[in-house]
């Protein structure tokens, strides 16, 4: 349950800088990272089958987490993930995974960089 008061903190939402967390929320987010690609592998075979529902299912799970550990670029990519199998689109939903190995990357490296670097433009 969220309290009314909560502020959101996510920069996805905010378009603020990220917040400074403690070391171990960065392993923390650097671990789901890490096991990002099992997630990806389902959504791959989801997509073999054409169950966009599926897709849609993990793609929304993925979009939480990743607003949950302010991971930006992954964030907005499940979400067009979700949009995508909204739309049963097959070759957006493809060209969108191909994307996200790249993104971790990205992600990994942000995790690991000075403050001044962490902007929600990546």
């Amino acid at each position: 349950m969220v309290r009314e008061d909560a502020e959101i903190e996510s920069p996805a939402i905010t378009g603020q800088a990220r917040p400074v967390r403690p070391k171990a929320w960065t392993q923390l987010a650097g671990m789901y990272l890490q096991d990002l690609s099992h997630q990806l592998d389902s959504i791959k075979l989801a997509l073999e089958s054409n169950d966009f529902n599926t897709i849609k299912q993990l793609s929304h799970r993925i979009k939480g987490t990743a607003g949950t550990y302010n991971l930006d670029s992954i964030f907005k990519i499940a979400s067009v993930l979700e949009q995508l199998a909204n739309k049963s689109d097959a070759d957006g939903v493809s060209n969108a995974l191909e994307q996200i190995p790249t993104l971790i990357k990205q992600e990994i490296r942000l995790l690991h960089s000075p403050q001044s670097e962490r902007t929600a433009d990546g």
